[in-house]
């Protein structure tokens, strides 16, 4: 939020490019705490895998292998100015964070689909599906990223994918903490 915040600051009021800039701090700190949060819930969660079918390992795999060469390819590989000082390269840092999401992620699938059924299986998959279109407007925008600053249709439309996600991944802790509190309520007060 406050990367969000700073990078409107320049570009709305200040009317300089935002990219780099103080918000790319915040924006790459937050990879490293979603991941944190993510595996503290997966801990949580005590996923049996033996109930996963073949099929459901083979999707997960196909997907994590997928998303990784796409992010590795267009997020490190081609973004890498050799000799480049770090501004150069910060989209590198980018990428690093995006491959670091992905397994979480795919964690957070199987989750969804072990209460496939059950109150938490939307939410999950909301979170999912937030996480997913990061990874896609990630990828998008080192792929384009001069179309985008340029304000080039349809590249300028990225952000709808940035927008999505938060949306997605609000919905899906919303629904959480609502089923939280729905169970506290009927626990039985002390």
């Amino acid at each position: 939020m406050i990367g969000e915040a700073v990078w409107l600051y320049y570009d709305y009021i200040l009317l300089v490019s935002p990219y780099p800039s103080i918000a790319d701090v915040f924006y790459i700190a937050a990879y490293p705490l979603f991941a944190l949060g993510l595996i503290q819930e997966i801990r949580f969660a005590k996923i049996k895998f033996s109930n996963l079918n073949k099929s459901a390992f083979a999707v997960i795999g196909i997907l994590g292998l997928t998303m990784s060469a796409l992010v590795f390819y267009h997020g490190v590989f081609k973004v890498y100015v050799p000799g480049g000082i770090l501004v150069d390269n910060l989209s590198i840092i980018y990428g690093i964070g995006d491959l670091i999401i992905i397994i979480p992620t795919l964690f957070v699938l199987v989750l969804a689909w072990e209460y496939k059924g059950g109150r938490i299986f939307i939410p999950w998959l909301f979170i999912f599906a937030s996480f997913l279109l990061t990874l896609i407007a990630d990828v998008l925008y080192t792929i384009f990223t001069d179309q985008y600053l340029e304000w080039e249709k349809p590249f300028s439309g990225l952000d709808l994918f940035w927008i999505g996600s938060y949306l997605l991944a609000g919905l899906g802790f919303l629904n959480i903490a609502l089923l939280l509190k729905d169970i506290q309520k009927k626990l039985p007060s002390k």
